[in-house]
Parts: structure tokens; sequence; C-alpha cells
């Protein structure tokens, strides 16, 4: 439940400590002015592969997936928008979801569809749930297929290169670790003969 104070102390109290069942709700972001004439509302709470673009702050007008959303930081990370840190390495950069517009809406998640069924207000533009899931199942196995396919089968040639490489290469790791042995060996008795 929301809090009913008109007081700025408890407003910010609450923003920063609501209840877990509420947390997701303070996480959504604007629709863009397309999706808000197809889909028939304003906002949705932000999930993982929405794709979003940045309207203020350091990253303004970059755009890209959401890759995670932080709910008890209140924040979310989205794909290629990092941070440089002072040795070179990058830390994904956090942003509040007041500051994204959503571009483009995921529509594998069974629960959000009924959600955007029920805000829905004419019975003609509502979506077949069971009919999207079911095009997001076979577009996912294409995908994987496609994958395989990339992957080319190795002729009788390339499979005897394969072995020829892999015995060379295991005589001289033998041969290596041998000589390391003897290494090792004649050093401790030169220790034990010293003591």
């Amino acid at each position: 439940m929301r809090t009913q104070s008109k007081k700025p102390k408890k407003q910010r109290l609450f923003q920063f400590n609501p209840p877990r069942h509420e947390t997701h709700k303070l996480l959504s972001a604007n629709l863009s002015i397309s999706l808000r004439e197809t889909k028939g509302f304003r906002s949705l709470p932000l999930r993982k592969g929405d794709t979003v673009t940045i309207t203020r702050g350091d990253m303004k007008g970059k755009s890209g997936k959401v890759m995670k959303v932080d709910l008890s930081k209140q924040r979310v990370y989205v794909d290629k928008i990092v941070k440089r840190k002072t040795d070179n390495t990058e830390i994904p950069f956090p942003i509040h979801a007041s500051n994204l517009v959503i571009t483009n809406i995921i529509e594998k998640d069974r629960k959000r569809l009924e959600l955007i069924n029920r805000r829905i207000k004419k019975e003609e533009d509502k979506i077949d749930i069971d009919a999207v899931l079911a095009e997001t199942e076979e577009d996912e196995d294409i995908i994987e297929l496609e994958d395989e396919d990339l992957i080319a089968p190795l002729d009788d040639d390339d499979i005897e290169l394969l072995e020829e490489d892999t015995t060379d290469d295991l005589i001289e790791d033998a041969n290596n670790t041998s000589e390391e042995d003897t290494i090792t060996e004649e050093s401790t008795e030169k220790e034990d003969d010293q003591q």
C-alpha cells in the first residue's frame, strides 16, 4: 500500500525503503510514443530484455537492452552502457528507471502479456497470449538451428590432422615434464648434500 501522507519526509522514507512487493512498480519507465499508441498505456515496469533509450544524464541519447533490474538498489543496468574505472576496467553504469524510455518490450512473459491485456480497453485490440508465446518459442528454435548450422562437420583429412597435432603435443608435454622432474630431483639432492 502506498503511503497516504503528504509530508515530504514520509514520502522520501517510503521511496527509499519501499515494501518488497512494490519495488518493481517503482522501477517503471515511460513507453515511447509509438508504443503508447499501439499498447494503449503510458508506462510499464522494466524487465530484462526490454530495449530502452536514456533520456537524461551523461549517457543521454544512448540505447540498449536491459541486462539487469536491481530491485534492492532501485537501478537498471543497460547493455553497452559502462563506466570506465581508473585502471581501465569497465563496470555497468547504474541508471534510475525514470531516466529511461522503453522503445521495445519483450513479449516472452505470460504475466506481462496478461497485464497488457488487462490495461487494453477494446476487446478486439487484446493480445492472444498463447499465440504470441508459441511464436517466440518458434523463433528461439530457429535461432538455435541457425547456430548449429554454423558448425561444419569434419572431413577425414581434418580428423587425421587433428590426431597428428594432438599426439605431437602430448609427446612434447611428456618430454617437458620429464625434464622438469629431473631438474627438481637434482636441486633437492644438492640441498640435502649442503645440509
